[in-house]
């Protein structure tokens, strides 16, 4: 059976810094706002403990850090300088600081009164007075709304990662269409190299006096047909090339190299295990729940709010001295305190709030079960397709290939020696090119498979196998940096 981790989550510290973490699914808020230039963990297969190193460096705009074509490079590149996930990040981090600001009180207000003519007392003229005022929400109300910003705050942290993992997959998706079009493209080109030489000796043959004709013609027609797949295969990269620039948030026009090969299958949690793992760390499930939980909130908050709020005051009135003299008090300035009591008159009103907040955690609960629903329905499909792609990797990667390649040098020699017609030739080439092209597809299909689970799962695996070892450290978190609780 798989193990699994909780990864911290750590994030960068200045504006133009590195926009990683540590994915968590045990973690609901990162334990650092400020970011700092980090990779994401690297993973172990044989021991799952995240093993973080340190960039000191994080990579300019068009230049990836790591080796060119390699998968490890494109992801954490895109996972530094996606702009979307910047985004995200940013709105996330604008959400903290909305728990501190509704938990406030009121501001307090201070009022200041100018007699146009003053008033004579017998104490003397009152000319000014000062007042001083506190308003005070019913007892519990700031913490109910402090709460339920809180869970927004950690709702939308697991959108970010939502969304991480996400642009994670795009990555993942796009690298191996990329792949494939290169594993295409060579298997094409190797299948053009292989005509045209057989197409030089048909026409040896038909200059020696052969009758083969026909079999010269039909080559250079399927050598035809074969230049203008090339030419599609071909024209298909610039696209795909400016799709993947466009998930590194590099120039368009940048050069990407043909991936020469794939990372290694990862290692992925034993079938049963699945639905405990999807449920504790899928962040649009987490996202949900928060969204639950704050819809309890304010349900909580709605029956509050009919009790009253009340406002606390002090006031004074400036007084001038008495006209006629040895008056007591004379010039005595008065004190007076008040209470004020809002009257919650309009009944209808705060039982609407209250239908309102229960619907809304109706519609959040129904939401979570679809999104749940949909989640397992996606796993087992994620499964399905690397069940078989790895079936169709063996398949084709152990016998047929090999097989059809045999058949194939059988056919050539045989057509050389006038032994089998052109026919049989073509048929045993164009068996190869199939049986080749499935196998490069199918080794795509396996990664595709492989980045829908991770990200049904919530998980951000690195195969230690894209990177050297030397390039990896331990890391210490800085400790000058204030933690989000």
């Amino acid at each position: 059976m798989a193990k699994f981790n909780c990864w911290r989550v750590v994030l960068p510290g200045s504006v133009g810094g590195v926009l990683l973490f540590l994915l968590s699914g045990c973690g609901v808020l990162p334990e650092r706002s400020n970011v700092a230039s980090l990779r994401p963990p690297i993973v172990d297969r044989a021991n799952p403990a995240p093993l973080e190193a340190r960039v000191e460096s994080p990579p300019t705009r068009g230049a990836i850090a790591m080796a060119p074509g390699s998968l490890r490079a494109y992801r954490l590149h895109a996972a530094e300088h996606h702009p979307g996930l910047r985004a995200f990040y940013y709105e996330w981090q604008a959400q903290t600081q909305r728990a501190p600001q509704v938990r406030a009180l009121p501001e307090p207000r201070f009022t200041y009164s100018e007699y146009l003519r003053s008033v004579e007392t017998r104490a003397g003229p009152q000319e000014r007075s000062f007042a001083l005022s506190q308003s005070f929400p019913w007892f519990g109300t700031l913490r109910l709304k402090g709460s339920i910003e809180e869970k927004k705050a950690a709702a939308l942290w697991q959108r970010f990662r939502a969304h991480q993992l996400a642009l994670d997959h795009r990555v993942r998706t796009t690298y191996a269409d990329y792949f494939y079009l290169g594993r295409s493209v060579a298997v094409t080109r190797d299948n053009l190299d292989l005509l045209s030489r057989l197409e030089r000796v048909a026409r040896e043959k038909f200059a020696a006096g052969g009758e083969n004709h026909p079999d010269v013609i039909r080559l250079q027609v399927e050598i035809g047909g074969v230049e203008d797949r090339l030419e599609s295969l071909l024209d298909m990269r610039k696209p795909l090339e400016a799709r993947f620039n466009a998930l590194m948030n590099q120039a368009r026009e940048t050069p990407l190299p043909w991936p020469d090969s794939l990372p290694e299958a990862s290692g992925r949690p034993d079938e049963e295990e699945i639905s405990r793992w999807v449920r504790e760390h899928n962040p649009e499930l987490a996202a949900l729940q928060h969204e639950i939980e704050a819809a309890e909130l304010r349900r909580d908050l709605a029956a509050k709010e009919s009790f009253p709020d009340f406002s606390l005051g002090v006031q004074t009135i400036s007084t001038g001295s008495a006209i006629a003299p040895n008056t007591r008090d004379s010039g005595e300035d008065p004190w007076m305190v008040s209470v004020s009591v809002e009257i919650p008159l309009w009944v209808s009103k705060y039982r609407a709030a209250e239908r309102e907040a229960k619907a809304g955690w109706q519609a959040a609960r129904a939401r979570r079960t679809e999104v749940s629903n949909r989640v397992v329905a996606d796993v087992e499909l994620a499964l399905y397709q690397i069940r078989d792609a790895e079936r169709r990797i063996e398949l084709y990667g152990r016998r047929l290939v090999r097989k059809a390649q045999e058949a194939l040098a059988s056919t050539e020699a045989s057509f050389q020696a006038d032994l089998s017609s052109f026919t049989d030739l073509i048929d045993a080439e164009r068996v190869l090119l199939e049986f080749q092209l499935s196998l490069e597809k199918a080794r795509a299909d396996r990664l595709r498979g492989e980045a829908d689970l991770d990200r049904q799962l919530g998980r951000y695996v690195v195969p230690p196998g894209d990177v050297p070892r030397e390039d990896a450290s331990s890391y210490d978190a800085p400790r000058d940096r204030e933690e989000t609780r």
